[in-house]
């Protein structure tokens, strides 16, 4: 084996140039040559024959070859027993190799190359092994050079900030970390593999970028613009994008893109863009002056306002504006002020370049830099013409009628304060004179609130022509009036403007072609008999003037102590009126209508009765009026037409075949929507249109012809029918009676009651029936009391009658009982009505 081995190593190893060492089955050093006494520095004397070979390479004692020999299985054990420096050759088949640092050799250390390779026998037995050594420091130290320069480029990738992507054929190959950051995603893993389609706000975006970013590429070699992409979440993100080509022959093969998140930019040029536009765009104007107080910037508002044109002030002293109407102290305190706490703000007059002078809020701040000295002085300022305008018109209108320019409550108080305390001294007398125009709702609600604010207008300049300079005319609201007398020698002398107010007012005012005829009810009180504060007067003055419209309208009236409780008994029923419906108190009683001819009863008038829980009932005469003044008609009004529909049904279930009426006031035709409440109930009670029949006043009908004839047109239409109650005692022309869709005249009581005794009743009643047939209407007649009545009115053509002959107003139950079966009571052919009758 040992001529066979040296045979072996002879044929290898001897004078190679490069360094070997044989190894025995004993793991004995057989062979050192040359090269490995340079290499390591150690004799083949010294080692040859010992089995410490990795002695000059480490300190402590390795395992040899020779253990690998021994154990047969070398290709399995060396990489084991090297610690896994041994793998098998890439270059060498059946060989292994191993590189290791040993820092004992040569300067600062030497990097080692082995190579180990087992010798075997002609049968194929190792019998010992061969090593090369070779130096490998330099090219260690290139590597170590290389990676040291390629850890310091992959520091600078991981920590650039800006994002960076190698992108081939769009798909993100390679990207650091601020790349997923700025597009926000967790790591660069989320983008790598990824086209860049995910970076765009749409695939359209995605194709567009694309065919202009790679023709740059192409053409020019790189590209560079300013981009709007999307982060992940989807929300926008404004990137400086720079990319290069690494072949620019073919930029899809790959390329390198640098990506800066420019959104903060954006932002602050946005807002630059925005101060810069609200700077020009300002309603104020706008003036910034240097350290020495000359103009370097003015806004457009600044040219509206002042005349002045940029290039006219710009370098120029704010004091060119100056009005003059302040003095050197002014401007001295504002400029203290402005040094010393940075601001200045107040009302200053400046003058326009036209000469005009005007007052204008100005305000001034100072800008300092960091050495806390004075850098720019910036103004703002506005035209507060019209505010001082609105300022004294508010100051007038709080002391003033909006619509009349009048003095009102507030101005007229403190008047008669300094009145009543001249009058103390010189023992005259002043008067209050409360004035109400006579029907003025009538046009508001029929004309409109513009015409009744003419006629306002108009009343007020009469007034004013009617009193002398001393007196004062007020407007406290609405069409009420108050007039201040001063020096009022005796009480009569009021009563002498009290007609010359009535005179202003005889003649009729033209307004939006319509003639209106105007009149006023006047109340007096007078100081200090009726009272020496102006509350307690004007109370005073109020209540007279109730009491003229009560005693007729179109008069005056003195105040006295009885007036007062006349007032209070009215606010009690008034009180007391508008808890009745709440709480049960009204009701209906039904009064009989009868055919004259046959004597049979065909319907029944409706009378309202109110009867208090704790007390006896009250009279129509005196709640009807109260309903009326207050508007609380209306919701009584549709209370008796849901409770009269009711009774027509009970009627029509007991096959009674009726007609009832319903008498409804002037507020429920124009104030409220009286077709509407009707059809509203009728829809609910099932009850025919047929059976109602509606009546009205003259009156009524005769404050606003129009308006009542659309109302009764639409009722007409729907079927009811349509009376007027009480016709003689009003003023209807015969021209406007004709024109009302009416079936029924009714004649009013006052002619029937002497209409077999008094000639003239007579003539009237017979009148009306003559007027009746005329117009081809049917004529009923109220309060019959007696059988010569009813026989009288038969004979002249009357065709119905209601009165105690009849019956008297009764509760519907015992209506019903009377009437009994619908065949011995009904009156085929005839309408009938209900309706709601104050006075009975």
């Amino acid at each position: 084996m040992i001529e066979t081995l040296e045979t072996r190593v002879g044929e290898l190893v001897s004078g190679s140039p490069v360094a070997s060492f044989v190894i025995d089955s004993q793991h004995r050093v057989r062979y050192w040559n040359r090269a490995c006494e340079l290499m390591v520095g150690l004799s083949a004397d010294e080692i040859i024959g010992t089995s410490d070979q990795w002695r000059p390479f480490y300190p402590e004692r390795r395992p040899v070859m020779a253990d690998l020999v021994a154990s047969g299985c070398i290709e399995t054990l060396i990489p084991t027993y090297y610690a896994g420096k041994y793998r098998p050759s890439k270059s060498i088949p059946g060989c292994y190799e191993a590189e290791d640092f040993f820092p004992h050799l040569g300067r600062g250390g030497m990097w080692l190359h082995f190579t180990a390779a087992p010798i075997r026998n002609e049968h194929g037995a190792v019998i010992g092994a061969i090593e090369t050594l070779q130096d490998i420091t330099e090219r260690k130290d290139a590597e170590r050079r290389l990676q040291e320069l390629l850890d310091e480029q992959r520091v600078i990738f991981d920590n650039a900030h800006v994002g960076i992507a190698y992108i081939q054929d769009r798909v993100i190959l390679r990207c650091n970390p601020r790349m997923a950051e700025i597009f926000g995603h967790d790591s660069a893993q989320d983008l790598v593999g990824r086209k860049t389609a995910m970076l765009y706000p749409s695939a359209q975006d995605w194709r567009e970028n694309g065919i202009r970013l790679y023709h740059r590429l192409e053409t020019q070699g790189f590209s560079e613009d300013e981009v709007l992409l999307r982060r992940r979440d989807g929300s926008p993100v404004w990137c400086y994008r720079v990319g290069r080509p690494l072949d620019p022959q073919q930029p899809h093969g790959g390329s390198i893109w640098v990506y800066s998140d420019i959104d903060a930019q954006k932002r602050q040029q946005r807002q630059l863009e925005l101060a810069g536009t609200v700077f020009e765009n300002s309603g104020e104007a706008l003036m910034m002056c240097d350290a020495d107080n000359r103009i370097v910037s003015v806004n457009s508002a600044f040219t509206r306002i002042t005349g002045y044109a940029a290039s006219e002030v710009i370098g120029q002293s704010p004091a060119m504006l100056k009005s003059g109407r302040h003095d050197g102290a002014f401007y001295q305190r504002m400029w203290e002020t402005l040094l010393a706490e940075n601001r200045w703000e107040g009302e200053i007059w400046d003058r326009r370049k036209n000469g005009e002078i005007y007052p204008k809020h100005l305000s001034i701040s100072v800008v300092r830099d960091e050495a806390g000295q004075v850098a720019h002085f910036v103004g703002a300022f506005s035209d507060v013409t019209r505010r001082k305008q609105a300022e004294e018109r508010a100051q007038f209108l709080a002391r003033h009628d909006a619509l009349t320019g009048l003095p009102n409550r507030a101005l007229l108080r403190e008047r008669f304060a300094q009145a009543a305390e001249h009058a103390r001294h010189t023992g005259r007398h002043l008067a209050l004179l409360f004035l109400d125009l006579d029907h003025f709702k009538r046009v508001n609600d029929s004309l409109g609130h513009p015409v009744g604010d003419a006629l306002l207008v108009a009343v007020a300049d009469r007034l004013r022509h009617a009193l002398y300079g001393t007196d004062t005319l007020s407007r406290l609201g609405g069409d009420e009036f108050v007039i201040l007398l001063e020096h009022v020698a005796c009480p009569e002398d009021a009563v002498t403007v009290a007609r010359k107010i009535d005179a202003c007012l005889d003649a009729p005012v033209e307004i939006a072609s319509q003639v209106l005829s105007i009149g006023a009810s006047i109340g007096i009180a007078i100081y200090p008999g009726d009272g020496q504060d102006f509350d307690t007067l004007l109370q005073k003055a109020d209540t007279a003037m109730y009491h003229s419209k009560e005693c007729g309208r179109g008069t005056f009236s003195y105040f006295d102590d009885r007036m007062n409780a006349k007032a209070a008994e009215r606010l009690v029923l008034h009180n007391r009126l508008r808890q009745a419906l709440g709480r049960d108190e009204l009701s209906l009683a039904y009064q009989p209508q009868v055919n004259l001819r046959s004597g049979r009863i065909f319907g029944a008038e409706a009378l309202l009765r109110w009867t208090p829980r704790d007390g006896e009932p009250v009279s129509p005469a005196r709640f009807i009026p109260v309903a009326e003044e207050s508007g609380l008609i209306l919701p009584i009004g549709e209370w008796v037409i849901q409770e009269a529909f009711r009774e027509a049904r009970r009627w029509r279930d007991a096959g009674l075949q009726l007609q009832l009426g319903i008498n409804v006031s002037g507020l429920q035709i124009y104030r409220s929507d009286l077709v509407a409440t009707l059809a509203a109930v009728q829809r609910d009670t099932g009850v025919p249109p047929g059976m109602i029949e509606i009546e009205l006043t003259e009156s009524t009908l005769m404050q606003d012809v129009h308006a009542a004839r659309e109302v009764l047109d639409a009722l007409k239409r729907a079927g009811y029918g349509l009376a007027i109650d009480d016709f003689g005692t009003g003023y209807s022309s015969l021209a406007y009676l004709k024109r009302f869709p009416l079936n029924k005249l009714k004649i009013d009581r006052s002619f029937v009651t002497d209409v077999c005794t008094n000639a003239e009743d007579r003539a009237i009643a017979c009148a009306i029936i003559q007027i009746a047939r005329s117009l081809n209407r049917r004529v009923i007649a109220e309060g019959v009391e007696t059988a010569e009545q009813a026989a009288l009115l038969r004979r002249h053509g009357c065709h119905e009658g209601q009165g105690y002959l009849f019956g008297r107003p009764m509760a519907a139950q015992e209506l019903r009982e009377r009437l009994g079966t619908p065949a011995t009571n009904a009156q085929p052919g005839h309408e009938a009505g209900l309706s709601v009758c104050a006075a009975s």
